[in-house]
């Protein structure tokens, strides 16, 4: 077993002692003389009943360089037996170029997955002084949450915009002592599509019946439960991200088809239209069963509609703009569409698509122009595409500022339009090329695994590019 420090002989005195014991609520490796100081603190010694002897099976170990050089307790990923020390993977990369110890590189190792113990949600703890289990966590606040305090911090001024960095806990196995554990299950960060478009996979190919799509018409993530759910006609089928098998499905309440599939995280909830021809329906079907439904208060066909990121308002494109609807009552809470002269705000006749960018930005697409505007219609930046052509089903990913969309086949561009690509899937049976741009197909981006879903009503599959 590899030697675990005490985290407070190394932060404090610079020395390397072997620890025993490790405290929950510190989320400290502690040697026999700091845990006797520990347990006797009147700061620390009600930890006591959070103190686990260190273990094959509980071992613990943070970076040590983190601790002692930026007190902060960042868990280890490698181990160096030649310095004595566990690294974070910052830290490991210093160690593996320095001048000093890139010679240990041959020799360090990872450190074995450990096994956490069940987490207690912090505030139930701190606040109120209980022991309650934390169901969910959140990565800017480091903290564990249960389904209480997991919806005040998601309505919160102060954290809501934390939305797409809480994770749930699930199950993973037993701690040392026996009882059942919990982990972050992680979205994994950011990993980019590689463009290669390797087929790695179908929606539904693995399940142990015969499973069939009768007409794939959208396509939406949820990032926190790590599942995708697929609108196929009048209904709904929702996949396990990982193991991509089916998890649940349920019917579409009125039997009708629906378009423009979108998912709110912070009310947890589907979000769709409803074409009647004359009038459009949005209905919102929230994951503990409530539904609303509420008539499209402005006229004109809805071209296109997104979800925010943080506040849940509906956006959607209509007759040449759009309108903010509220996610509570459905109501048009405000409109960019006229600017105090009466001219369009954007200076386009018609929007095809838009979507949120990972700066929660409004991006509107036409055949001629990318607009990125904010929440008051201020246009922040503005390109002529490259190829004038409809494009639908827009997806922005982090870091790179690629869109991917999907005309004949799936394009992928620069923010500003450049660098435009197209994917047929040629070499496949299930070749793209449709008769009318962007119809009869929708893609939804995973970047926590960098892999592309591709829905297809022409052969009524979901295809998994990574």
């Amino acid at each position: 077993m590899k030697v675990v420090n005490c985290d407070k002989c190394l932060k404090d005195e610079n020395e390397t002692v072997p620890a025993t014991h490790n405290c929950k609520q510190c989320k400290m490796n502690y040697c026999d003389n700091h845990l006797n100081l520990h347990n006797t603190s009147n700061k620390t010694k009600s930890h006591v009943s959070d103190l686990v002897e260190l273990s094959a099976a509980s071992t613990i170990r943070n970076c040590d360089k983190c601790l002692k050089d930026e007190d902060e307790t960042i868990p280890a990923t490698h181990s160096c037996p030649s310095c004595n020390m566990c690294f974070c993977e910052n830290h490991l990369n210093l160690h593996n170029t320095s001048n000093k110890t890139k010679s240990h590189a041959s020799s360090v190792v990872p450190i074995e997955s450990q096994v956490s113990a069940a987490k207690n949600c912090d505030k139930c703890l701190t606040d109120d002084e209980e022991k309650v289990l934390a169901t969910h966590h959140c990565k800017q606040c480091n903290a564990h949450m249960c389904e209480n305090h997991l919806k005040l911090h998601n309505s919160s001024n102060k954290t809501k915009s934390h939305v797409n960095d809480v994770s749930e806990l699930t199950s993973a196995g037993s701690s040392s002592g026996g009882s059942g554990s919990s982990v972050a299950a992680s979205s994994g960060g950011f990993v980019p599509f590689s463009g290669n478009y390797n087929h790695i996979g179908t929606l539904g190919e693995n399940e142990d019946f015969n499973f069939e799509f009768a007409g794939v018409a959208g396509l939406a993530i949820d990032p926190v439960n790590r599942t995708i759910f697929v609108a196929d006609r009048w209904t709904f089928f929702e996949f396990d991200l990982k193991t991509k098998m089916l998890k649940n499905h349920f019917k579409e309440p009125q039997d009708r088809d629906n378009m423009h599939l979108c998912y709110d995280t912070k009310d947890k909830a589907l979000v769709y239209v409803i074409d009647r021809c004359c009038a459009s329906t949005i209905v919102k079907i929230s994951r503990n069963g409530k539904m609303v439904f509420w008539e499209n208060d402005g006229t004109g066909m809805i071209y296109s509609m997104a979800v925010d990121k943080v506040d849940g308002t509906i956006y959607i494109a209509q007759n040449g703009g759009v309108d903010f609807l509220s996610p509570d009552t459905g109501k048009i809470i405000k409109t960019l569409r006229q600017n105090i002269q009466g001219n369009n705000v954007f200076g386009l006749s018609r929007i095809d698509c838009m979507g949120i960018n990972v700066n929660n930005e409004l991006v509107l697409i036409n055949e001629d122009t990318i607009l990125v505007t904010n929440k008051n219609g201020k246009i922040l930046k503005k390109f002529d595409k490259q190829r004038t052509y409809t494009q639908k089903c827009p997806q922005f990913e982090p870091n790179t500022n690629k869109i991917y969309c999907v005309q004949y086949g799936i394009d992928s561009m620069k923010e500003d339009g450049t660098c435009l690509t197209s994917f047929m899937n040629e070499n496949s049976p299930y070749k793209f090329g449709l008769y009318h741009a962007g119809s009869g197909m929708v893609i939804a981006l995973d970047s926590a695994t960098g892999e592309l879903y591709c829905g297809f009503a022409e052969k009524n599959v979901v295809l998994v590019f990574k």
